[in-house]
């Protein structure tokens, strides 16, 4: 695994994606996992970028994620802050960004900082995150992962917990019904 990393850390992109089942893991991933990974790769003479994509309402600055210009000011004229404060540029000068940095450069700059995460991971070469940004049919984040034709874009996914994907997978494809809606409805 490392070797193919080491062969690929040119590459603008992932490269390679560390999934883990849930948000403690992603980030005790992140501290071990991601820096043996990356670590190794630097010692090796490789240049490598490593993202950790932490969920939008643990990630926001706000507390609760109302994620419209009229309600969140890191949100209003987000693509005007980061063209103008070249916020983007900033980012990828750290090698290792987590929900720590992505924050402190939002509070700098007032830009989302899960936004900010998402835009970042576009050019690491090596992603920690949760399985539904991969998996998800509902996720906009695919394209990390996937082309245009859903097929993989040559990724390495090092899955955590795997035996938990059929679960995750019943999860994503079966429909649910909650009770205060079917009430509503009830009700209506």
């Amino acid at each position: 695994l490392l070797h193919f990393f080491y062969r690929k850390c040119r590459r603008v992109g992932p490269i390679g994606g560390f999934l883990s089942a849930g948000p403690l893991r992603t980030e005790l991933a992140f501290a071990g996992i991601g820096d043996w990974i990356t670590g190794t790769l630097e010692r090796n003479g490789a240049k490598v970028r490593s993202v950790i994509i932490t969920a939008k309402r643990k990630s926001c600055m706000q507390g609760e994620p109302l994620c419209t210009p009229e309600h969140c000011e890191y949100a209003k004229h987000y693509y005007d802050k980061i063209s103008e404060h070249k916020v983007l540029d900033k980012l990828r000068e750290m090698p290792r960004l987590d929900k720590d940095s992505f924050q402190n450069v939002a509070k700098q700059y007032k830009v989302c900082p899960f936004e900010l995460s998402l835009e970042a991971a576009l050019e690491a070469e090596v992603v920690i995150c949760d399985y539904n940004y991969v998996f998800s049919p509902r996720s906009a984040y695919q394209s990390l992962f996937l082309d245009s034709d859903d097929k993989p874009k040559g990724v390495n996914l090092v899955i955590d917990e795997a035996h938990n994907l059929p679960q995750r997978g019943c999860d994503y494809y079966s429909p649910k019904l909650e009770t205060a809606l079917l009430r509503a409805w009830d009700e209506a």
